[in-house]
């Protein structure tokens, strides 16, 4: 029982200590993950918590590669959906954790997961997020 708990324990305390900060004109340059809608096999990899998800980097060639590229691509960044990790996703990968405030590695790990994550959170109950 300890081993279920313990993962969810760090998850939400991961969350509530990554330092996210939230820039509107960066926001209106770059669109949001709200303006479309994540294909549905796109969509089912959510479920998977950001510390669960593969590691990824130049080269890396799978479906959550696909995500973060069309994550990307909603951000603003222009990025081919092809599910293989090059030069064109790394260099957006790159902008993304500087623009985010990660560390601009190109590596796309577990905090750099959280901050896609955050991209696609929508407001349950209708409100908007709120604004310093």
């Amino acid at each position: 029982m300890k081993k279920v708990w313990l993962p969810l324990l760090l998850a939400s305390g991961l969350f509530a200590a990554l330092p996210l900060s939230f820039d509107l004109a960066a926001a209106a340059s770059h669109g949001s993950a709200t303006d479309g809608q994540l294909p549905e096999d796109l969509e089912n990899l959510m479920d998977i918590a950001p510390e669960h998800q593969f590691t990824l980097r130049q080269g890396s060639k799978r479906i959550e590669v696909e995500l973060l590229q069309w994550t990307l691509n909603d951000y603003g960044l222009k990025t081919e959906v092809d599910g293989i990790f090059e030069a064109e996703t790394d260099r957006n990968v790159r902008q993304y954790q500087q623009e985010k405030g990660l560390v601009v590695d190109g590596i796309v790990g577990m905090y750099t997961w959280v901050a896609i994550y955050a991209e696609h959170q929508q407001p349950t109950d209708g409100t908007e997020l709120p604004q310093d």
